[in-house]
């Protein structure tokens, strides 16, 4: 594997650990707003599941095979 390789995978995971809490801050801050702690409370709720529900399902649509096809043909 080369470098460009690995920014390949690197970059979008990088992102997207960067993006998970800031999803969360603003959420928190929007539901924050209301005056009802129970609407915060079942926001955070559906917002788990939905998450632990949505991103395995969208792994199996983007990567059928489970594993990511490089150059030259190496699995990742």
């Amino acid at each position: 594997m080369n470098h460009r390789s690995y920014l390949a995978l690197a970059i979008p995971l990088t992102i997207s650990t960067i993006t998970t809490p800031l999803i969360g801050a603003v959420d928190t801050a929007v539901v924050g707003q209301l005056p009802n702690w129970l609407a915060f409370t079942v926001f955070s709720l559906g917002r788990s599941v939905f998450l632990a529900l949505y991103i395995p399902w969208l792994s199996k649509k983007l990567f059928p095979n489970g594993s990511v096809r490089l150059e030259n043909d190496q699995m990742v």
